[in-house]
């Protein structure tokens, strides 16, 4: 009964998915695209409506830790964050107006990268090529979004993981509060600040998991990273899962004399929550080669 259950979520969710939910959302995003970008200039109440849905069909909910730490409304904010699933967008409502940093691979899928590419240009989102070349275009775009008053949502892992430990941070995106040009074209850089965040998975199907990371890959699904669609059908099977959202208390980047410095402090603190005994800090390559070969020991 329990296999035949999850089989008829997972079908009820499909056909909600693709009948209702994605054509309401090519609406929303053509309607942020045409209306609430160039009129308005509204790059926040139609995305968190997609996130929001999706959240409903895949029965994902992002709670906001009570210990988690305030964040400034009067001071800009780059929040980085560790990265357990391709569904952690549906947690980005919870961050006040913040451009978020993605992977421009993305938007090389068929189709779905055409949809995405419009999504994110008129939601303010950062595409990022990770490479050398992309990098002072995208620090650029990040100090822009800074000087007009928004946030900045990264993964510096750059990579899901299977949630029971934190790869190396990426100090690319923290570069930006180092360079001498950017703090003098983009004045707001030099009172930003960086506060990092840590998800965890709270509950799946109503059981306490918070402290058992190795359940955490029903969720993070991180044998699935080639395929989301796969990825989609595995996760529509579990009635409902919560993950905690934990913000911890925000670095002065002046405190720290490198980015390297600065972000090695904000992965400490993630790692220090959710993974103490890890020794080794693996970085993406090493992880991406891990999954591939299907080796998910610690």
């Amino acid at each position: 009964m329990g296999a035949t259950t999850r089989l008829i979520r997972s079908v009820f969710r499909h056909i909600i998915g693709y009948c209702i939910v994605f054509p309401t959302i090519l609406l929303a995003i053509a309607f942020q695209a045409l209306v609430f970008k160039p009129l308005f200039k509204n790059q926040t109440t139609v995305p968190h409506l997609i996130y929001r849905l999706c959240g409903m069909v895949f029965g994902v909910r992002f709670a906001l830790n009570p210990q988690s730490a305030p964040i400034s409304p009067d001071n800009p904010t780059m929040f980085v964050s560790n990265h357990l699933s391709r569904f952690d967008f549906v947690g980005l409502r919870l961050f006040p107006d913040a451009a978020v940093m993605m992977n421009a691979r993305i938007l090389q899928m068929p189709v779905m990268g055409l949809i995405i590419k419009v999504f994110a240009d008129s939601a303010g989102l950062i595409a990022t090529e990770q490479s050398k070349e992309a990098k002072h275009r995208d620090h650029d775009r990040l100090g822009q979004a800074v000087q007009e008053g928004r946030n900045i949502f990264v993964f510096p892992e750059g990579i899901q993981t299977d949630g029971r430990r934190v790869l190396r941070y990426s100090m690319g995106s923290a570069e930006i509060f180092y360079e001498d040009a950017l703090l003098a074209k983009f004045p707001a850089l030099q009172t930003a600040q960086l506060q990092p965040v840590v998800m965890r998975v709270k509950t799946i199907e109503g059981e306490d998991v918070i402290d058992q990371p190795a359940k955490w890959d029903r969720y993070a699904l991180a044998h699935q990273l080639s395929n989301i669609f796969v990825g989609m059908t595995r996760l529509s099977m579990i009635r409902s899962i919560t993950v905690d959202v934990l913000v911890c208390p925000p670095l002065d980047p002046r405190d720290f004399e490198t980015a390297t410095d600065l972000i090695n402090a904000a992965q400490e603190m993630a790692r220090a929550i959710i993974a103490p005994q890890q020794v080794e800090t693996l970085t993406r390559k090493q992880w991406k080669a891990r999954v591939d070969a299907r080796d998910f020991s610690i």
